[in-house]
C-alpha cells in the first residue's frame, strides 16, 4: 500500500472520529483533519515555516497528553451527553496514537490560539487535528 493510500485512510478516519466533535473554550471550535506533507523534524520552528508564519509568531509545544487528558477525563458531575463527548475524544486520542508517530501539541497564537496534534505517518507525512480557543 503507498504512502498516499495510508494518510487517505487516516484522514477518512479521522473525518468520521470528528465529524460534530467540538472543542469547548471561550468559544467553542470544530475540530478538523489535517495533512501538512512532510516535515523532515517536527519543531515548533518547522512548523511556524510549513504554515507560512514568522519566527515572532508565538508558538508552544507539548506532549500531545496536554490535549487530551482533559478531553478523556470523566468525572462525577458530567451528564450522558459529557460522557459520550468523552469516549469520542477518547477514541480520536487511539486513532492519533495508533497511527502516528512523534504525536505533539502546537499551540500558535496569544489569544486566538490555533490548536495542531499532529505527529508522522510510517511515510514521513505531518497529520492529524487542528482546532482554536480563544483564551482571555
Amino acid at each position: 500500500m503507498n504512502s498516499k493510500t495510508k494518510t487517505d485512510r487516516l484522514i477518512k478516519k479521522l473525518e468520521k472520529a470528528c465529524a460534530g466533535l467540538v472543542y469547548i473554550s471561550e468559544t467553542d471550535a470544530e475540530i478538523l483533519p489535517v495533512t501538512l506533507g512532510p516535515i523532515e523534524n517536527l519543531t515548533a520552528a518547522n512548523m511556524l515555516s510549513k504554515l507560512n508564519k514568522t519566527k515572532d509568531d508565538l508558538i508552544e509545544e507539548a506532549n500531545s497528553s496536554i490535549f487530551f487528558d482533559r478531553l478523556t477525563t470523566e468525572r462525577d458531575w458530567h451528564t450522558s451527553v459529557d460522557k459520550n463527548r468523552i469516549r469520542r475524544f477518547a477514541k480520536l486520542r487511539s486513532i492519533l496514537e495508533e497511527n502516528l508517530n512523534e504525536l505533539k501539541i502546537f499551540r500558535i497564537g496569544k489569544i486566538q490560539i490555533c490548536i495542531y496534534v499532529i505527529g508522522k505517518t510510517t511515510d514521513g507525512i505531518v497529520a492529524g487535528i487542528k482546532t482554536s480557543t480563544v483564551e482571555t
